[in-house]
């Protein structure tokens, strides 16, 4: 399964309708509020919503730049986000962030020397680079697969020193290695970040990805069941979900038909 193709998001346009009624005589600070919690459940298209609301009563919150512009990439709008992280560039030129988020566009956008040129110029600057080391570990891992993964696993191992306390972050390094399918290399992550959090529908999410992909279906489905429970809004949650059931349906018509072949 590749990065995205289990993921379309559908319409809602009954849940917008009822949050811009919330949206009356909100503060930017409530509108960042709601949106880091439910950035941080999973509801991405309600968390989009409000970070731009927050933006709309002062654009100057670069937080809300970055995370916009990140959950645009989280579902596959890279055209969008590109043309958002554009935008905050030009008010935040020297974010390191927004700078490694913009290489990780173009990564994924197939341009791997624009990317690369990206994070070499945020990795030039002081301060934070755990997601320059994440997305620099993207970059050796779409270019080769296999031959890179040895120089990938040292940017995700200096990513994971600089994030070690962020429990959100763990997340989506381990999704890195689920994506790039090593998925083996997630689970101990995972657990980190299981202890600094706790219960979290997101991480059940991501641990839930990766027995995806070691076809564990079972314990897949058990575990978005339990992130689902939790956030009943996960919007790629409910994705997942139904492409769990499609690929365990898969495999049980396959194992039924090698049981027909060769009992004949």
């Amino acid at each position: 399964m590749g990065r995205f193709e289990w993921l379309e998001m559908p319409d809602n346009n009954k849940e917008i309708k009822k949050e811009k009624k919330s949206f009356i005589d909100m503060s930017k600070e409530e509108f960042m509020k709601r949106a880091k919690e439910d950035l941080f459940s999973g509801n991405f298209e309600s968390s989009i919503r409000y970070f731009s609301r927050a933006l709309g009563e002062d654009p100057t919150i670069e937080e809300a730049w970055f995370w916009q512009s990140w959950i645009l990439v989280q579902l596959n709008e890279l055209k969008e986000a590109k043309t958002w992280i554009n935008k905050a560039l030009e008010k935040f030129p020297e974010s390191i962030d927004l700078i490694s988020l913009k290489g990780l566009v173009m990564v994924l956008s197939g341009d791997f020397d624009l990317g690369r040129a990206y994070l070499d110029n945020a990795l030039e600057k002081k301060g934070d680079h755990k997601y320059t080391w994440l997305y620099r570990g993207y970059l050796l891992l779409f270019e080769r697969p296999i031959l890179n993964f040895k120089h990938a696993q040292m940017c995700f191992s200096k990513a994971q020193e600089k994030g070690s306390k962020d429990w959100f972050f763990l997340c989506n390094l381990a999704l890195a290695y689920i994506e790039n399918n090593y998925p083996d290399y997630a689970f101990e992550i995972i657990n980190k970040a299981k202890k600094l959090k706790g219960v979290s529908p997101y991480i059940y999410y991501v641990e839930s990805r990766a027995n995806l992909m070691s076809s564990n279906f079972n314990k897949a489905l058990d575990l978005i069941n339990k992130a689902l429970i939790l956030s009943p809004r996960f919007e790629i949650g409910r994705r997942l979900h139904e492409h769990i059931e499609n690929e365990r349906g898969i495999l049980y018509e396959i194992k039924n038909l090698f049981k027909r072949v060769f009992r004949r």
